[in-house]
């Protein structure tokens, strides 16, 4: 089954990127990622539960933990949904309940 995506192709903004000095093949992730459609999939997923649970604010590890995903990827597609002002990147840090170390917190946007 393939999930509708929420992102038009025309947004530049909901692309998976590497920095500008990252090596190659951190480029190459990116573009693999957009190409085959699993960066815009991992988007979906994270912004959907995000706003499942409105009103709570998680941590990258644990979206990753709740979605079954590695924890870099719902840590690569939550600055991407910021800039869409879809999620928002939370002031305050907490100990999170996977990795046991204090982390950015992040919420759906109201």
């Amino acid at each position: 089954m393939t999930q509708r995506s929420l992102f038009p192709d025309t947004n530049p903004k909901a692309r998976a990127r590497a920095r500008r000095l990252d090596v190659e093949p951190s480029h190459e992730a990116a573009n693999r990622a957009e190409s085959t459609g699993s960066a815009d999939n991992q988007r979906n997923r994270v912004l959907a539960y995000l706003r499942k649970y409105s009103g709570e604010s998680f941590t990258s590890h644990e979206i990753a933990k709740a979605l079954g995903m590695q924890r870099q990827q719902p840590a690569r597609r939550l600055p991407e949904l910021r800039e869409l002002e879809l999620v928002v990147r939370l002031d305050e840090k907490r100990k999170c309940r996977v990795a046991g170390t204090n982390a950015i917190l992040w919420r759906a946007s109201r």
